[in-house]
């Protein structure tokens, strides 16, 4: 049942009291609006006046809530106002002022507006109450509220909040609570330095990033940097900068897969000093594949200095419809097809095996018949060409941040990984000449046991691969003979020890084509180990 929690104000600031009800006043005892700016970490652009008081409700649970508030009020005269908000922490919303009282004169010291209802969202656990003066400091008002309380579920997903403290930083950069910020100021360092510190190969910040008002070049900067799981975020931020010519500085954003602009010194239109301009907080809404960094950047000369601060980072929900890491993406297949095909090769064509089921024609017993699974992975690797031909570095970036269970947060890159190692892993079954019907169900044996047989195909691929132009000679008569007496010997044993083996493993993979992850995927000695034979598998240069 909700309650009216009004009373309850964990902190109050200026002239404020929270009794049986909230007091609120713009008289004796208010502060300047400035030390309210710096407490909620805003602007005046978005909470205006000269003086007030707040209260301050924490750790309530996220949801729509009831505020009713009555006034009284020595403001009359036109142009002159007072007015009561609400801050969730991300929006600041008007709730009521004293317009209606302007031209009332009853003879009273105050006079009286009527009670008002109103309700507001509390998407992150606080809301703070504030009373202002809008433009003067003559006359006083008084907010009567007497009511709060939760009265439904918010229409959309509760957002998951991060941290703004970045987790790692260069340059003249940190955190200063309650932001975290990078500048171009005193400390800051070549735009090449921030390309290594972020493991990049190929010169990604140097080149810069390009938006409506063209490309933005940098000479040097700072970055803070958060490490966050694959999603989509709301992030509100603002840029600060005491740069004159407004067509230099900004800062980049880098999601995890490409590098964009994320502001400009242009948008810093209010002026907060005689020298320093903000452009307020700003909300932008993201994709973001990796560590999320963000980049202040100076362009052409150094002097003046430009700021980005984050005030919010928030999770808002998960990438659909888009592939994480999409160069990964693209050679997903690549090495289950090299080593499917090779073991079917040299079964057919060296040892004059069958199998029970039907497989495409085993391709000739050659190291071109499986090259077409080795050399995309070569190419983009080594000489930064796309299987399509263009000059492309994107696989160079991903390998940066990737890991299998960042993927794996993917939909579409999960999905994708599930049903392509499904399909090799019944494809390796038939190879070896099993076809059993999938049992009716498996367990944590079986599933690890599905798994070494994933792995000895990523194992054959990496060996493969890196030997191919390299030195060819063992591949054919060591590498491919020595997997396949390996698996051999694998599959022996687990009929020996218990045929029905062979059906739970294929019950398994059944499964893996549904959706389903075994929990021994996640382990991070495996995971790592699928990584680095896949990376091998695209040779050497």
């Amino acid at each position: 049942m909700a309650s009216n929690i009004i009373a309850k104000a964990d902190f109050t600031f200026g002239a404020a009291l929270a009794v049986h009800e909230l007091n609120l006043s713009t008289g004796s005892g208010a502060r300047a609006i400035s030390g309210i700016h710096r407490h909620f970490g805003i602007s005046s652009s978005e909470l205006p006046g000269t003086e007030g008081s707040f209260a301050e409700y924490s750790d309530l649970q996220p949801g729509i809530y009831q505020v009713n508030v009555w006034l009284e009020s020595q403001e009359r005269s036109a142009g002159s106002r007072d007015v009561l908000y609400a801050f969730n922490q991300a929006d600041v919303v008007e709730i009521t002022d004293t317009t209606p009282l302007i031209g009332q004169n009853t003879g009273g010291l105050y006079e009286t507006a009527p009670a008002i209802t109103e309700v507001v969202e509390v998407p992150y656990g606080e809301l703070s109450i504030i009373l202002v003066n809008d433009s003067t400091t003559t006359g006083t008002t008084i907010a009567h509220v007497t009511e709060l309380q939760r009265i439904g579920d918010l229409p959309y997903p509760v957002p998951i909040v991060y941290s703004n403290q970045p987790d790692n930083f260069i340059g003249s950069a940190g955190y200063n609570e309650p932001y975290g910020w990078a500048n171009t100021g005193t400390g800051d360092r070549a735009a090449s330095t921030l390309n290594s510190f972020l493991g990049f190969s190929d010169p990604v910040i140097q080149q810069g990033a390009q938006d409506a008002e063209g490309w933005l070049i940098p000479t040097n900067g700072s970055l803070i940097q958060y490490n966050v799981v694959p999603g989509v975020y709301r992030i509100i931020w603002e840029l600060i900068s005491s740069e004159s010519e407004p067509t230099r500085d900004g800062f980049f954003i880098w999601n995890g897969s490409e590098l964009s602009v994320g502001g400009r010194r242009s948008l810093c239109t209010n002026q907060v000093t005689t020298t320093r301009f903000s452009s307020g907080r700003i909300t932008t809404e993201l994709s973001v594949f990796g560590p999320l960094a963000f980049i202040a950047v100076d362009t052409e000369t150094t002097s003046g200095t430009t700021e980005i601060r984050i005030h919010r980072l928030e999770k808002i929900g998960e990438i659909t419809g888009m592939i994480i890491f999409p160069a990964h993406y693209q050679l997903l297949s690549h090495p289950l097809n090299l080593a499917t095909t090779a073991l079917n090769s040299y079964r057919h064509s060296e040892l004059n095996l069958t199998n029970t089921q039907t497989l495409p024609q085993p391709e000739p017993y050659l190291l071109e018949s499986w090259e077409q699974w080795w050399w995309p992975g070569y190419n983009w690797r080594w000489h930064h060409m796309n299987p399509d031909g263009q000059d492309d570095s994107t696989l160079n970036q991903e390998m940066q941040d990737f890991s299998f269970p960042t993927a794996w947060n993917n939909s579409e890159f999960k999905t994708e990984f599930l049903t392509l190692a499904s399909d090799a892993g019944l494809k390796t079954l038939a190879i070896f000449n099993y076809t059993p019907t999938p049992a009716l169900f498996s367990n944590s044996t079986d599933e690890f046991l599905a798994f070494q047989v994933i792995r000895g195909l990523y194992r054959l691929a990496g060996v493969i691969g890196e030997q191919n132009n390299i030195n060819p000679s063992p591949i054919l008569d060591q590498l491919i003979p020595t997997a396949n007496a390996g698996l051999t010997q694998f599959f022996s044993e687990i009929v020996a020890n218990n045929p029905a083996s062979i059906a739970a493993i294929a019950h398994v993979f059944t499964r893996m084509s549904q959706g389903y992850l075994p929990p021994v995927f996640l382990d991070s000695v495996n995971y790592t180990e699928l990584y680095q034979r896949w990376t091998q598998s695209w040779g050497l240069d």
